[in-house]
């Protein structure tokens, strides 16, 4: 249980240093030079899974597809900084590849299903929106969250928002 709880917290702080890696040597770690840190939430509409996306340097994984009912998205993930809304952001991100599924034999020995869509890596220069992120003490006015919305295959739009879901982008 002890060795549990070590790879746990080594785990966790390695997280953590994650959000606190700055490029502008600065001693604050979540908001750099007067800027802001929010979540990224991914959020597909295509009918391909994203397998990892990149919006800077900021890495996130595993936004579902979309479908009929509404988009795919996945967790939240910590921390993108804005310093300055007026410069584009290099956003980059992979569908994954779709294939037949994968099945068992009678002796427990799996064979994978045939790819039928390769994987495909994507690259775009995103604007934010045209200012800064609403900083508020009230959670329901405070724009914590940067929404990475990929609206088709190839396009990619950057929202703020309050909400976790993203609202309906």
């Amino acid at each position: 249980m002890k060795r549990f709880y070590w790879l746990l917290m080594a785990v966790l702080m390695g997280l953590l240093a994650g959000c606190a890696n700055l490029a502008d040597g600065s001693d604050q770690p979540f908001t750099g030079s007067g800027g802001k840190a929010l979540n990224m939430i991914l959020v597909n509409h295509n009918h391909r899974p994203i397998s990892q996306a990149f919006v800077g340097t900021n890495w996130a994984a595993n936004a579902g597809a979309g479908d009929a009912k509404g988009p795919g998205g996945g967790g939240i993930v910590c921390c993108y900084n804005v310093t300055d809304w007026r410069k584009p952001v290099k956003v980059m991100w992979t569908f994954s590849a779709l294939g037949e599924p994968s099945f068992y034999n009678k002796e427990g020995i799996r064979t994978e299903g045939k790819i039928t869509t390769p994987k495909e890596d994507h690259v775009a220069m995103v604007n934010l929106p045209p200012r800064m992120p609403i900083a508020s003490s009230d959670m329901f006015k405070d724009e914590g969250n940067l929404c990475v919305i990929f609206k088709d295959l190839n396009t990619v739009e950057l929202q703020y928002s309050v909400r976790f879901d993203c609202g309906v982008f």
